[in-house]
């Protein structure tokens, strides 16, 4: 009897295993089927925008969901405004919009602004094309100033004026409130109506990654809103990146498993309990075994796929034997971090000087190596360090970089001595540099990368002092989803000093690209005062909370200057002028909440801007962070030197 109710048992179990089979492979195949091309008159929706009842979520970014009206019109929502999406170009990642205010009886836009929120793009997804500029309407005007500006009025009586229009001040003096109004600036005149331009619609860009490997091999592009990653949904499964067999070969395949699934007799579920007893018995004995196969294998075919997906541009695979010969052997040390050892090195052809990161702690099973490698494999900008080679060899790693003879930044801003001062000019040059890669980072690539540790030691200089964006063991890689492109961490990342109230104390919120735009605030304000100098004078307190500090001397504003003056800063109004907006931009990134922070590209028009539209921002609520948030050392969480 016993034996009977194992074997009923068993065969009850193999039942269960096959229809679970069949239910994944037909979750598989809705899956794919959910994500095709659907269409809304004459409009292809696909990645990254997904068809609303039409396509799942999954089918392409979260905030990229459009609605099809019965008319045939695609409706797009962008910061509480509703557009109608009037042309899509997937190769481009561009599409055109015009906001339903000036779309006229289309969608029964009426011309009237009451309604109309300023546009801003809260996620980074999506950005203006280059070729715009604004309009500033004033919806709450006088009678008198709608008769003075009569050729401005809109349909409802507001006045519009270009950007540039010198009575823009004027307006605003006489009018409560002003809505700004991006259109395309195609270089022509700017005669004619202000409301026929609206109309015409704004030409806007996106960054999503690239899915044309997925398309060309068959698959249906997505995205996992969970795990905030690609997927490409293929007929027999979801993969990383592309299908591995085409679509009739693999639909053959599938529907003959799905046949002999439902086809198979019970003598052939008897005959399956018995060998799934006698691979039991055998997992037991080599479990351990199998446990560091399986990670070996699965290390191994990361890497190579990632080589595979690269092609001739993936960075250069070295043995270990050459990385030895590079560096004599690791005669020439150069700094120590937290997770390696960096040498200097010379190419097996003689050709350059290289500087080599050896590898001294791995982490897990090799993931962190290969997103570095990933993350830097990506990247082609002249102010983030290249990665030129690699070493992936059992446990054995190294990279290969950039030779920079100039070391980084944090020689030329912690340092009393004169050979190694810039001048204000120099310094807020590499700031816009910084700025610029780090931008690049957030939204220039397929795949956005938060660097997770800027500071001055990962800021390297050239010879020219063009700063490179170094070191990207705390990176991670981040596809635009989104409202902030929220990652999950498990412990903090970064250097103390630098680090993101959020990183440390989730109460502030989630972590995103902020998290940068946070510790890029700290280094400019250390590069502008030089933290060091400042906490060694410091007398009467056992710590000093830097972002205090400034506040307090922006409210003594000769106190600050005399004190820059005596470290060679300040030389005439002009490097005032630049060391005042460096300090404003890094005290509005250094914002507590990342909501409040502003993104990198508006970090840029910041800088590059005039001093006169910058407002000293609020003060941060927040005192230094509490070293046990990192444990008992104060030393940095991590840190090439």
């Amino acid at each position: 009897m016993k034996k009977v109710s194992f074997l009923c048992k068993s065969t009850l179990f193999c039942l269960t295993l096959l229809l679970q089979v069949h239910l994944l492979l037909c979750l598989s195949e809705n899956h794919f089927g959910d994500c095709v091309t659907r269409f809304c008159r004459n409009l292809s929706i696909r990645y990254p925008f997904h068809l609303h009842n039409e396509q799942k979520s999954y089918c392409g970014y979260p905030g990229f969901e459009v609605y099809c009206r019965n008319d045939g019109f695609v409706l797009f929502n962008i910061s509480r405004n509703t557009y109608v999406i009037r042309n899509i170009s997937y190769e481009r990642e561009q599409f055109q919009v015009v906001n339903s205010v000036f779309s006229g009886d289309v969608v029964g836009g009426n011309g009237c602004l009451d309604s109309m929120k300023n546009l801003t793009f809260e996620n980074n997804l999506i950005y203006y094309a280059s070729n715009y500029d604004d309009v500033f309407a004033f919806p709450n005007c006088s009678g008198t100033v709608r008769e003075e500006y009569r050729e401005n009025r809109l349909e409802c009586g507001e006045i519009a004026v270009y950007r540039n229009d010198s009575r823009v001040n004027y307006l605003k003096e006489k009018c409560g409130g002003v809505i700004t109004v991006p259109y395309n600036d195609e270089g022509s005149s700017r005669g004619g109506r202000i409301i026929d331009k609206l109309g015409k619609g704004l030409m806007l860009n996106w960054t999503a990654y690239n899915c044309t490997d997925c398309l060309t091999s068959g698959g249906q592009c997505g995205f996992d809103d969970r795990n905030s990653q690609f997927n490409c949904y293929c007929p027999d499964r979801t993969h990383a990146l592309h299908c591995v067999v085409p679509f009739s070969q693999t639909y053959k395949k599938k529907s003959g498993l799905i046949l002999v699934a439902t086809g198979s007799s019970f003598g052939a579920m008897v005959l399956i309990a018995f060998i799934i007893i006698i691979y039991a018995k055998q997992r037991r004995r080599n479990k351990k075994f199998s446990l560091l196969w399986t990670k070996g294998t699965m290390k191994n075919q990361n890497m190579e796929a990632f080589l595979k997906s690269y092609g001739s541009l993936a960075p250069k695979r070295y043995t270990y034997a050459e990385i030895r010969k590079m560096t004599n052997n690791f005669e020439d040390k150069l700094g120590e971090g937290g997770f390696g050892t960096v040498y200097k090195g010379k190419l097996p052809d003689n050709s350059r000087f290289v500087a080599v990161k050896k590898l001294n702690k791995l982490k897990g099973n090799g993931d962190d190596f290969i997103n570095e490698v990933v993350s830097m494999g990506r990247t082609n900008h002249v102010n983030v360090v290249t990665l030129l080679g690699f070493c992936f060899e059992g446990n054995k790693r190294a990279l290969i970089f950039e030779f920079f003879p100039n070391g980084s930044l944090e020689k030329f801003i912690f340092t009393a001595e004169t050979d190694h001062s810039l001048t204000s000019e120099t310094l807020f040059s590499i700031a816009v540099g910084i700025a610029k890669g780090l931008d690049y980072l957030h939204r220039g690539c397929n795949t956005r990368i938060l660097h997770f540790d800027i500071k001055p030691h990962n800021i390297l200089l050239d010879e020219e002092l063009r700063p490179k964006i170094s070191d990207f063991g705390l990176a991670r890689l981040c596809p635009p989803n989104r409202k902030e492109s929220l990652v999950s961490m498990s412990g903090a990342r970064g250097t103390i000093g630098y680090i993101a109230p959020e990183v440390f104390c989730r109460n502030f919120g989630g972590v995103s690209h902020k998290s940068d735009v946070y510790s890029y605030g700290m280094m400019l304000l250390d590069m502008v005062c030089g933290r060091n100098n400042i906490v060694s004078e410091a007398k009467g307190s056992s710590e000093v909370y830097f972002p205090e500090w400034i506040y307090s001397q922006l409210e003594v504003e000769d106190e600050l200057q005399n004190d820059i003056e005596v470290h060679g800063m300040i030389k005439d109004d002009e490097e005032k002028e630049v060391r005042r907006k460096m300090i404003l931009v890094g005290l509005w990134c250094i914002q507590s909440y990342p909501s409040n922070r502003p993104p990198m590209n508006r970090v840029l028009e910041m800088l590059e801007g005039p001093l006169e539209l910058l407002q000293v921002p609020p003060k941060p609520h927040l005192s230094s962070p509490p070293t046990s948030a990192f444990g008992s050392s104060t030393t940095p969480v991590f840190s090439t030197g």
